[in-house]
């Protein structure tokens, strides 16, 4: 053998060596999916109430050749409030060294234990513990609005009609006010020392501290007080 085919296969031996060394390692998308995915869910979890799903979306790759080592990823996000997409910055590293960083975006559902309507509720009546039940839904599109069942709502008064089966959330209820409209209310007129209490009827719904307009029949007059207790207005003379 002469000196230049024995250079020449310790050359293609060398590359060999370098080359499985380097390169002895395949991570594919469905791997790395699963890593991010996971990452994504552990970070959130603990700053989102109920069950979350993540899905990456748009990996850049369908394998990719990595060296061999530990390999470790990982994953940033833009922020840990809930939203149906999300963005992360992946960065993939072996033995501690970065192979590669690029960014993805985050596709996440979020189910919630909520309040569902059993029967039809009309317009402007108290909820009663009989027409809604606690399930589990998907509550990606609407989380903002929707009233998780940890909360009470057998006092709520309903602002809407609301349809059997529909999911319970806040464009459709308000809490029980401290004044209702229509109702009986204690009137007190301060007249700067001396209070005077009269009965008279609310014309709207109001919590403490709104201010409402009530009707005198008494006095034959309108006023506009503040809620200062439960079927209490005060105004101001």
């Amino acid at each position: 053998m002469t000196k230049t085919v024995v250079r020449i296969a310790l050359i293609i031996f060398c590359s060999v060596i370098f080359t499985s060394s380097s390169f002895a390692a395949v991570l594919t998308q469905g791997q790395l999916a699963s890593i991010v995915e996971k990452q994504v869910v552990n970070q959130l979890s603990g700053k989102v109430q109920g069950n979350l799903e993540a899905k990456a979306l748009l990996l850049p790759f369908n394998q990719f050749d990595i060296p061999n080592g530990k390999l470790s990823v990982h994953v940033s996000l833009d922020n840990y409030e809930f939203a149906p997409k999300k963005y992360a910055q992946i960065t993939i590293k072996v033995n501690g060294q970065k192979v590669r960083s690029f960014p993805t975006p985050i596709a996440l559902t979020l189910y919630q234990d909520v309040w569902v309507a059993t029967e039809n509720i009309p317009r402007n009546s108290t909820l009663k513990s009989t027409e809604f039940v606690s399930e589990r839904k998907n509550v990606t599109q609407n989380y903002a609005l929707v009233i998780t069942s940890d909360k009470n709502i057998a006092d709520y008064i309903s602002v809407r009609d609301i349809k059997s089966g529909n999911i319970i959330d806040k464009r459709f209820v308000m809490p029980k006010p401290d004044v209702s409209k229509n109702s009986v209310i204690s009137l007190i007129f301060d007249t700067g020392g001396i209070n005077i209490a009269i009965d008279a009827e609310s014309l709207q719904n109001g919590c403490i501290g709104d201010t409402v307009r009530v009707r005198s029949d008494e006095y034959r007059k309108f006023y506009t007080g503040k809620v200062i207790g439960i079927n209490k207005v005060l105004v101001q003379i």
